[in-house]
């Protein structure tokens, strides 16, 4: 009868460890179709490593006793292992341990919108805007919203807007000022040393491509044939577009049954203080949260993302043409992925080439001027920020510069 069992285990041992391998795991769960974090591998590998020896120990019935009692050990610890961490978890967050109060052990910020509840609840980034700060389309909003200022726009970009000078609208979010002093922010910059004409700065720190574009949507026709720059940040902004929540509420796009856009959450009240932190947690066990997060990071949400920015650029070019504004995509990168391509990048590329429509690649200017000046990348980045200080800011806006002369020559 032991025998029988040991057997039986042995198989079931190796099978598991024959599933449970990197590549295996790698193709049902992570978004590039392969394991690439380290930590991970190390996990995988161990318990791997575990089960299949184990599985030899059984079926090879020699050491039964012992065989016996590292399977116990392995049963007892996978079956005690998450009620206690998750005992554990709880208490910790109870007492406010600030090592486990982080919303990213448990959830994706770029996908999950239990990584911004979490904020909400532990008094993190999320805010309930002030209702003077809140657009009913847009979200959050650069200033206040009055009847002279609807869309709730800095002094400085009305002042330019209402001037009348030939515009340069510029659209994004942080990346397109970055962490710099007033005068190096991109449009700034740009707008010293460009004569003549006026850069409208509607740029908004948070937003993703869904909110850039609706604020264009809303201001494009402001100006007569306006140069229209969008700046995407490659890494977060196509992101950001299947949240519903992030900072604070914000509209957001689904995909209809006939694959078109529909957008969600608008008009968004003004007042929205008694609801700010009562949004429900879909989280039901933070061990197993956790586990996900740490070992397996798929993202199941690439296809939507990739559907929902793929017809928002669409509606920016159709938009654009029919308004006779042409339109520039700027790309913006933190600094690792100036070295490290992902889907994203590709994605993009792919869309803006698919549409025909030009981009200012700052990857590319930001490389060539570390190669020429034999700087470090990091020289470009305000140091644990993450955004572009005075230097790479004034570096993307020389490039941007160069590329505008060949327009206005």
């Amino acid at each position: 009868m032991q025998s029988n069992v040991l057997k039986m285990l042995g198989w079931f041992y190796i099978a598991i460890g024959l599933f449970c391998n990197p590549w295996v795991l790698g193709r049902l769960g992570f978004t590039e179709g392969k394991v690439y974090w380290t930590r991970s591998l190390v996990i995988i590998g161990v318990f791997d490593a575990v089960v299949l020896a184990l599985g030899i120990l059984c079926l090879s019935k020699r050491k039964a006793e012992l065989t016996t009692n590292l399977s116990l050990l392995l049963w007892s610890t996978v079956i005690f292992t998450f009620p206690l961490g998750e005992m554990f978890i709880r208490a910790g967050i109870t007492l406010n341990v600030k090592q486990l109060k982080h919303p990213g052990l448990y959830a994706d910020g770029q996908s999950d919108i239990d990584y911004w509840k979490l904020y909400a609840d532990w008094g993190g980034q999320f805010k309930c805007d002030p209702p003077d700060r809140v657009h009913p389309l847009l979200g959050w909003t650069q200033g206040n919203v009055t009847p002279t200022n609807p869309l709730g726009l800095k002094p400085v970009t009305k002042s330019r807007l209402d001037s009348p000078n030939p515009k340069i609208f510029f659209y994004g979010d942080s990346f397109v000022r970055g962490v710099s002093n007033v005068e190096f922010e991109i449009p700034n910059y740009i707008n010293r040393k460009i004569n003549g004409r006026e850069v409208v700065d509607f740029s908004m720190g948070g937003y993703g491509l869904d909110q850039v574009y609706l604020m264009f949507k809303e201001t494009h026709q402001k100006a007569d044939h306006p140069l229209v720059l969008v700046g995407i940040l490659v890494s977060d902004d196509i992101d950001r577009t299947v949240l519903s929540i992030r900072t604070s509420k914000k509209p957001y796009f689904t995909i209809d049954a006939k694959g078109a856009l529909q957008l969600n959450r608008v008009p968004i009240e003004r007042d929205h203080a008694n609801d700010c932190h009562s949004f429900p947690l879909s989280i039901k066990s933070y061990m197993l949260a956790f586990v996900k997060q740490t070992l397996l990071r798929g993202d199941n949400k690439v296809e939507l993302k990739q559907q929902i920015s793929s017809r928002i650029l669409d509606h920016f070019k159709a938009e654009a043409d029919q308004a006779q504004a042409k339109l520039v995509f700027v790309l913006f990168y933190v600094q690792d992925n100036l070295t490290q391509m992902d889907w994203r990048d590709t994605f993009v590329k792919a869309q803006l080439s698919r549409l025909g429509m030009p981009y200012i690649d700052t990857r590319d200017i930001l490389l060539q001027y570390a190669k020429d000046q034999h700087v470090e990348l990091s020289s470009f980045y305000k140091l644990g920020e993450g955004h572009h200080n005075n230097l790479g800011n004034e570096v993307i806006s020389k490039g941007i510069l160069k590329y505008l002369s060949k327009i206005y020559h």
